[in-house]
């Protein structure tokens, strides 16, 4: 869509095209006289994927949509790999928890949202220890040095069977394990955390803890 700022009416072309990124997912170019930074601002807000001043020439709009189709293409692609990814992990038959590396909570599946009592939109900007409260009787409190160890020592940490005391009190004896995630570079940008009720543990195709 081509939208002009300035549009006759009680909706904007900046308002307008937040309504068009946002509900239709079609790409838009402004195409308007307003270049102040105010203005700027406003639209850049709304998600377009172009901005061209008039006057232009059409080389320049030609060029401009080309850009944005390309981006829009390639931003859908994304989200639809996210989507996928995102599925995957929530199908896993292992209950999972996804933190930054400060140890606040980015995702939980299914089975982490049973066992802990907190649903993921709850959960989320959490940190681990108020979501994941877990102890032995003997070493109450470990769990709340375990994002900081993975991150810190950049490895994976076994965790033998445990309670977890989830969210309405009851209690759960798991197991599983914490580890690392890591950008392009190598660097620790989170940690993800695995676990699973302990009487599962006799599965032959689960690793005994440590």
């Amino acid at each position: 869509v081509l939208m002009d700022i300035v549009l006759k009416g009680k909706m904007d072309g900046v308002e307008a095209a937040r309504h068009i990124h946002t509900e239709l997912d079609i790409p838009v170019v402004f195409v308007t006289a307003y270049g102040d930074d105010e203005t700027f601002h406003r639209a850049k807000g709304s998600g377009p994927m172009g901005y061209v001043m008039k006057p232009f020439q059409l080389p320049e709009l030609r060029r401009a949509i080309e850009i944005s189709l390309e981006q829009h293409r390639k931003s859908q692609d994304i989200r639809r790999e996210q989507h996928w990814f995102h599925q995957t992990l929530k199908a896993i038959g292992e209950a999972l928890i996804i933190t930054d590396r400060e140890g606040r909570v980015k995702f939980m599946n299914p089975l982490a949202e049973t066992l802990t009592g907190w649903a993921e939109p709850e959960a989320i900007g959490k940190h681990l220890e108020e979501v994941f409260t877990l102890y032995r009787e003997d070493e109450v409190g470990e769990h709340d040095m375990l994002v900081s160890r993975v991150v810190s020592e950049d490895l994976s940490v076994r965790l033998r069977t445990m309670t977890l005391l989830a969210k309405d009190l009851s209690k759960h004896s798991v197991e599983g394990n914490a580890a690392p995630i890591k950008d392009a570079s190598g660097g620790v940008i989170g940690t993800v955390l695995s676990f699973y009720p302990s009487d599962r543990a006799g599965d032959a195709s689960r690793p005994s803890p440590v």
